[in-house]
């Protein structure tokens, strides 16, 4: 027994030994970590990444497929932002959450970046900073990302990011900061500016403050105190120290902010004002040393050399269930240790990059088998620094381009003129991270070509892909991807047709429109087939595990038959609307409409009829503020009428922080479910989770129940109730 025990730890032990041997000469993370972030596991989000300083102070959310905003609140100053998103593209895996530890600075206050999905298979994108800040949010090309500027929580409303302008041309007399700076802060004015009258001074010190030119927005100002109304006045002392907050000079803005509560104590500007100034005086040495050393961290970021970064995931999920006769039996019982680490090498011309995802699981109960060790990702990456010519081999995954998965292979990549490129895939395709590397049963291959920038706001991809499984062909598809981003639309299409089965896989079209008055509408047309068509589907209720043993008792024929018969057509259709209520609330509707076909009795399977309309209708309210200073909360109510039975819910969520490094998150939700034969159930999950979070450590506990009550015409009701814990502490460096 005792070796049994020892040979179950194993993974454990040569994982751990692992993580030690990359972390220890990891020199370069005070560097990297402030400029890129990856998270631990395997969810959506893959990276973090700040933006380069002359497309403003911010940063850009990677992820790795396609997502809409659904609804955001993000109108209002806050230390706490949740974005509404949804993929426009149908995907199997589940999809985790993930998170991303950041360490905030003057320039970017940034603190923790969370995934996580909702009942409805929405995702919540959850921001916390240091200091309260504004976002501007803006989708990236191929919607795969989303760009955040972060403005002072001082500004009126959020500032655009900022846009190319022609420079400013020096002349005529000088003029003082805001009037009474110190000897030696004094700036030239500009020319342009003798013919504008005082309203459109203000216009205009907006305009520069937002495009980021500081020295022409101080002369405005400056202007305005001298010769402006009282309004004019008050409003042009308050934004010298904006701007000069916003051009770096910290001390003078907080000089500047002091002298405005002075001479207006009793101002509707006060309060925020005062946060202003709070805030600065609070990051005002790390706005110094970050000043002192900004430069040097830039060297060391672009010069040769390696560097790591990673995460340390400890979790242990517990269960247990108790019926209404008083049985009782832990349903799950799982230790799991995670590890993620990148090392990254840098040159003039070329960037590596390695990569190891993956851990072990062991069941803890007395006669559990569940056992094992999962690899996500075990990969090299090599690219030009101009992304002239890429490579990645090993174990990936990607979604797009015609393939459904991960796979185990290599993907080369080059630009073949300035707005195209080529990419060729080949490997094997990976059911599982359960399985072993290099699996060779199934094999992968493809070419696809990307077009990018096309008419300035358009990005297309053409594919075609081949899978083989056990010497049979399995899938052999082409198609193309579009995405077009341009202001405050965007649209997502998609086509897969399969040659050799003569069906189409796949029609996806999606668009999202964000209103001047704030009101967000995304549609979505969908038709597909469910799943994906494969030989391998022929696999399914056959109780065998791969295509050979199929083709030992029937022809090729009809194994296609056989996965022609297990494929339904699924179509589906979406409205989603959100509208802002001032700066503290949302609303948001949506209805969704789904039919699947039936399936013919076929190889021992029985068939399945056909679903009819089915109808999925959602309300939600989000608000921030409702119960402290810093919380979210949300409350919805759903309704699902199916072929069958009928479901109405109602779930509500809060976060609410506690301090600075402690939030509490309860949750709560009710199903009742009306079925056909007579029968109901209610459904009652009410949670709670505990996160403490520091910059480098990460420790969460999440505990509820969920309670099951099921209802008989002619029977006693039956109950059951199951127990949760989740506990769980990471370690970045």
């Amino acid at each position: 027994m005792a070796s049994s025990d020892q040979k179950s730890y194993a993974g454990v032990r040569r994982l751990l030994a692992l993580l030690c041997c990359v972390i220890a000469p990891g020199t370069g993370v005070a560097a990297e970590g402030q400029t890129r972030a990856q998270p631990t596991g395997d969810g959506v989000l893959l990276q973090v990444e700040r933006l380069d300083s002359d497309q403003g102070r911010g940063f850009r959310v990677e992820f790795d497929r396609p997502l809409q905003i659904v609804s955001d609140l993000s109108g209002s100053a806050s230390s706490r932002f949740q974005l509404r998103l949804r993929p426009v593209r149908f995907v199997a895996d589940p999809i985790l959450r993930n998170a991303v530890t950041w360490r905030p600075d003057a320039d970017l206050p940034l603190k923790f970046v969370e995934l996580e999905t909702t009942l409805s298979q929405d995702l919540i994108l959850n921001l916390l900073f240091s200091v309260p800040v504004r976002l501007y949010t803006e989708v990236g090309s191929g919607m795969d990302s989303l760009r955040f500027i972060v403005n002072s929580a001082a500004e009126p409303q959020p500032m655009p990011p900022p846009e190319p302008q022609p420079p400013a041309r020096p002349g005529g007399p000088t003029a003082e900061v805001g009037g009474n700076e110190p000897e030696g802060d004094r700036i030239q004015s500009y020319a342009g500016l003798d013919g504008l009258d005082n309203k459109e001074m203000v216009g205009e010190a907006y305009r520069t403050i937002s495009v980021g030119e500081y020295d022409r927005a101080l002369v405005l100002l400056g202007r305005l105190r001298e010769g402006g109304t009282p309004d004019q006045v008050r409003f042009a002392m308050e934004f010298t120290g904006v701007a000069l907050e916003r051009s770096g000079r910290i001390d003078l803005a907080s000089e500047q902010y002091r002298k405005f509560l002075g001479a207006y104590p009793k101002s509707p500007e006060k309060p925020r004002v005062e946060q202003r100034l709070a805030a600065l005086e609070g990051i005002d040495n790390i706005a110094t040393a970050a000043r002192r050393t900004r430069q040097q961290r830039r060297k060391r970021r672009d010069s040769d050399g390696w560097s790591s970064f990673g995460s340390l995931n400890n979790t242990y999920r517990y269960s247990r269930n108790v019926d209404d006769r008083g049985d009782s039996y832990a349903a799950i019982s799982m230790l799991g240790v995670d590890g993620d680490i990148s090392a990254r090498h840098r040159s003039e011309s070329m960037e590596w990059q390695m990569r190891f995802s993956g851990g072990h699981y062991q069941d803890m109960r007395s006669d559990g088998d569940n056992n094992s060790d999962r690899i996500r990702y075990l990969s090299l990456r090599a690219e030009t620094r101009g992304r002239d010519y890429g490579m990645l081999l090993g174990r990936q995954r990607s979604y797009g381009a015609g393939i459904l998965s991960r796979y185990d292979g290599a993907t080369l990549s080059a630009r073949s003129s300035e707005h195209t490129r080529v990419n060729l895939v080949a490997g094997f395709p990976v059911n599982t991270t359960k399985q072993d590397l290099f699996d060779t049963s199934r094999t992968l291959y493809g070419i696809n070509v990307d077009f990018e920038e096309l008419l300035g706001a358009l990005d297309l991809n053409t594919f075609f892909v081949r899978q083989d499984a056990d010497g049979m062909l399995d899938r052999q598809a082409v198609g193309s991807e579009l995405t077009y981003v341009l202001g405050r639309n965007s649209f997502f299409g998609m086509v897969d047709y399969d040659v050799h089965f003569g069906e189409l896989n796949a029609a996806v079209l999606n668009g999202n429109h964000l209103m001047e008055s704030g009101t967000r509408i995304n549609w979505a047309l969908n038709m597909r087939k469910s799943p994906y068509l494969s030989a391998t589907n022929a696999l399914i209720g056959q109780g065998v595990g791969d295509i050979g043993d199929l083709q030992d008792i029937l022809t090729d024929d009809e194994i296609d038959d056989l996965a022609n018969d297990r494929t339904r057509d699924s179509k589906s259709a979406s409205l989603t609307v959100s509208h802002p209520l001032g700066e503290r609330f949302d609303i948001s509707s949506s209805a969704t409409w789904l039919d699947l076909s039936r399936t013919p009795a076929s190889g021992g399977v029985p068939a399945y009829e056909a679903t009819g309309g089915q109808y999925y209708l959602d309300l939600r309210l989000a608000g921030q503020r409702l119960l402290g200073e810093r919380d979210l909360s949300f409350l919805g109510v759903r309704y699902n009428t199916m072929q069958t039975t009928e479901i109405w819910s109602v779930y509500a969520n809060s976060r609410m922080p506690w301090g600075q490094h402690l939030s509490v998150n309860p949750r709560f939700r009710v199903d009742y479910r009306d079925n056909v034969n007579g029968t109901s159930q209610w459904n009652l999950a009410p949670g709670l989770q505990l996160q403490y979070q520091t910059r480098r450590h990460l420790l969460y506990l999440e505990s509820g129940l969920i309670y099951y009550r099921t209802d008989y015409p002619d029977l006693d009701s039956r109950e059951l109730k199951t127990y949760f814990t989740y506990l769980g502490y990471r370690v970045t460096y």
